[in-house]
């Protein structure tokens, strides 16, 4: 079945560039004929060669497309679960064939049409000439230069753009909550790039803080490091509310008007007064 599905990507889909090795990847971890396949970001981001923020684009845009559905999406270490459509029940054709058959035709099967003597030239019975053209740019092709450099601009300038310092407070609060931080540097670097690619920062906060209630119970050396839990970007993973301890006093709810000390009241009566 990956055979069948990579032909259909190479010969039918409409993507390009990183979304083109999104496509082949997952056509080549097909192994049903429902053409569903499991794949992590990590593991496409190492297929094609391209940096992450790209792969999680081009991912975002075939799902729009419709050329890749999203089944089901990725929660701690389970991959996402993907099919590609168009490759369902998709047979590629055998080498050189030109219809259902191949062949000449027996007596029976002859139309009777017998071929003029001559040979007539011309678009009915010879070569079209230069009428056929093979088709180029985008569509059939690699990008161009200009499409490249257009994608390296942008890359080179989100990686110019400085962490602000309210920014790096927020980084400040992240390593205090992550269950498991761990070299500063790699973990520093990888959080600033996440950030350049657009990222909240207090997203990853707040995952990291999710993820440190998830590992409670968990074994510590089973725990993500912090560096490597930036870079899976393990912050897009869903994680579980916190559960409240069994006898735990629930949160309280501030009410306006400050605190006050109690007073006994002065009319007794008041206790006969319904609650409400």
């Amino acid at each position: 079945m990956s055979i069948d599905a990579m032909y259909w990507v190479w010969n039918h889909s409409r993507s390009k560039g990183t979304g083109r090795h999104v496509m082949l990847a997952c056509a080549n971890w097909i192994t049903g004929p429902e053409c569903t396949v499991r794949a992590s970001t990590a593991e496409l981001v190492q297929f094609s060669n391209a940096a992450r923020s790209s792969v999680i684009k081009a991912v975002d845009a075939l799902v729009k497309s419709g050329e890749l559905q999203l089944l089901e999406e990725g929660c701690g270490t389970r991959a996402a679960l993907y099919r590609i459509p168009g490759a369902v029940g998709y047979l590629r054709p055998e080498r050189g064939a030109r219809g259902p058959k191949t062949g000449p035709l027996d007596e029976s099967q002859q139309s009777g049409n017998e071929t003029p003597s001559q040979n007539p030239r011309g678009p009915d019975s010879g070569p079209q000439g230069s009428e056929n053209e093979t088709p180029r740019g985008p569509e059939s092709g690699p990008h161009n230069q200009d499409h490249r450099n257009h994608e390296e601009e942008e890359a080179s300038s989100a990686a110019g753009r400085e962490i602000t310092a309210e920014e790096k407070l927020e980084f400040g609060r992240f390593w205090q909550l992550h269950p498991k931080s761990r070299d500063m540097d790699k973990t520093k670097a990888a959080w600033a790039a996440a950030v350049r690619d657009g990222v909240d920062p207090k997203k990853i906060t707040a995952a990291a803080q999710a993820y440190a209630h998830e590992v409670v119970n968990t074994e510590f050396r089973y725990i993500k490091q912090s560096d490597r839990w930036v870079r899976e970007r393990r912050y897009e993973d869903k994680f579980a509310p916190p559960t409240p301890a069994p006898g735990s006093r629930p949160q309280l709810r501030a009410v306006s008007g400050g605190w006050r000390p109690f007073q006994n009241p002065e009319n007794h009566d008041v206790y006969d007064e319904p609650l409400i």
